[in-house]
């Protein structure tokens, strides 16, 4: 994993119980969806997305060195899965970029990783993967 991505321990909130029944599921993530953040329900949502998408599971770790390259230091990541409230059973990942950086700087930033990676490769997530910025 590049260097530029700050290791979040994804099971500190949970209870022990929970710790012990999402490890190994945990494990089976993709490398930067191990390293996000998540609220304890999300971890759920994403670790079922990914086992209903698995073919995912290559293209987002491809993914992570060029989004990480985009943006300077350390790149905090926040997953959730959303749904289509119009559209029945449908539901996308959403990787959010955490910074504190100014709106139109990090915008450059996700374009840059859009127009260096993500466009090309865009038809490879099948529309079921949203990377996005989360001001924090």
């Amino acid at each position: 994993m590049p260097q530029g991505v700050e290791h979040l321990n994804v099971l500190h909130s949970l209870s022990p119980p929970h710790k012990a029944l999402l490890m190994t599921s945990v494990l089976e993530l993709p490398k930067p969806l191990r390293a996000a953040q998540y609220a304890p329900s999300a971890l759920q949502d994403v670790l079922n997305f990914v086992t209903r998408h698995p073919w995912l599971k290559p293209v987002i770790e491809e993914a992570d060195e060029p989004l990480c390259a985009a943006f300077p230091g350390p790149v905090q990541l926040e997953i959730a899965v959303d749904r289509d409230p119009d559209i029945p059973n449908e539901e996308y990942l959403i990787v959010a970029v955490k910074t504190t950086l100014p709106p139109a700087q990090a915008r450059t930033y996700l374009k840059a990783f859009d127009e260096a990676w993500l466009l090309d490769n865009a038809d490879r997530f099948q529309d079921k993967v949203l990377y996005t910025l989360r001001f924090v």
